[in-house]
């Protein structure tokens, strides 16, 4: 089944043209990257091609359908910076149930029951500070988060650094309309 993700790089080679030029334009010159609600990857493996040598990249998917995708893509692509973690990013640590479209996962599954209401997998849950813990990590120097209406969660879970200027990552996630309405 196609969407719109699969439309846009099969016609134009690109996707969500505005975040790619800025993307284009902040990569080269940074080292740690989060890609948060990685699905496939496009974003990882854009900062693939574009971050200096020794740069990282930590792409969370949580849904294992698509964390198999990403992981898919990863060696397809011979991505030797990018660390694919099967787990979503809160403010607190729990187990939550992801939700998708039905059948129709391809999109994205989301962690608010209200959004799409067909529960799915069961979603591991972790702090920002448990992953630089866990993973031996830096402070991230960007962060994507495209997480479809839970944005706000995870920003609370940023709060420590974006309250310490000196550690404060740049930050860019995409709003969820849906869930924002209601």
């Amino acid at each position: 089944k196609s969407n719109s993700l699969d439309r846009s790089l099969w016609l134009k080679g690109i996707y969500e043209n505005g975040i790619v030029s800025f993307l284009e334009k902040i990569f080269p010159h940074i080292e740690n990257f989060w890609d948060v609600g990685a699905h496939i990857g496009y974003h990882s493996l854009l900062a693939e091609t574009l971050m200096p040598p020794q740069g990282k990249i930590i792409s969370f998917e949580p849904h294992p359908v698509l964390f198999n995708k990403l992981n898919t893509n990863i060696t397809l692509n011979k991505a030797r910076k990018i660390t694919a973690v099967p787990i979503a990013l809160s403010d607190q640590a729990e187990t939550k149930l992801l939700y998708d479209q039905g059948k129709n996962i391809q999109p994205a599954p989301s962690l608010v029951p209200d959004l799409y209401g067909s529960s799915g997998a069961t979603a591991v849950l972790k702090t920002p500070h448990q992953i630089l813990k866990e993973f031996n990590l830096k402070i991230p120097e960007l962060v994507k988060i495209d997480v479809e209406g839970y944005e706000g969660v995870i920003l609370k879970g940023f709060a420590d650094f974006l309250k310490n200027s000196s550690q404060a990552p740049v930050i860019i996630f995409e709003l969820c309309r849906p869930f924002l309405a209601k």
